[in-house]
């Protein structure tokens, strides 16, 4: 999309055709990509809109407090936002990062986008489920992963059920990085992750 010099609007795949349809009539958008086919809609080229200037993408709100509302973000904010997290979060080669959140979502977004550019190993999952996350970070020696609290929250969960935490001990071996936003974490639940990953460093 960005090298055909055009601005992205993701959609979660599960997102209903009624809720497309007004992502499309709301951004004008000509092409839908979808399953791996691009689809014309058929509409004629807009005209020049100046908030889109240097756009890479519009990311819309959930809508809880009335309609979704679109985020422009530019390609400056956007490589600005990466060259500042990779300061301190230092993605490489040897990265091996665990994509449980959705790629619609900008944390999964730039978690990504830093993995792949700095050459590291992303492992995406099509849905977050607690067990299957465990699994897949020991089974693929996940080095950093990115959870929003709520995800934590069902690991702790999973892992406080689990018989002397055996699938935790197992994913914990090679886990150096948790990284978390999204929402509010809170001191009660930092202390109970960092107890949990204690091989992590928790940012």
């Amino acid at each position: 999309v960005w090298r055909a010099v055009c601005v992205a609007v993701p959609s979660h795949q599960s997102a209903p055709p009624a809720v497309l349809e007004a992502l499309v009539e709301r951004t004008g958008a000509r092409f839908v990509v979808a399953g791996g086919t691009m689809n014309n809609t058929g509409r004629a080229a807009p005209p020049v809109r100046g908030v889109l200037r240097d756009a890479a993408f519009v990311i819309f709100t959930s809508g809880s407090t009335g309609l979704p509302k679109g985020a422009v973000i530019s390609h400056r904010a956007l490589s600005g936002k990466l060259l500042a997290n990779d300061g301190y979060l230092h993605f490489g080669p040897e990265s091996r990062s665990l994509l449980a959140l959705q790629i619609t979502f900008s944390f999964g977004i730039w978690v990504s986008l830093l993995t792949l550019a700095k050459g590291g190993s992303l492992y995406a999952m099509e849905k977050f489920d607690a067990g299957q996350a465990l699994a897949s970070i020991a089974e693929h020696a996940i080095e950093r992963v990115a959870f929003v609290p709520t995800m934590l929250r069902a690991l702790l969960a999973l892992a406080e059920r689990a018989p002397g935490r055996e699938p935790v001990s197992r994913a914990s071996g090679s886990l150096r990085l948790l990284m978390t936003g999204g929402e509010s974490l809170g001191a009660p639940l930092s202390t109970r992750t960092r107890a949990l990953f204690p091989t992590a460093t928790l940012v």
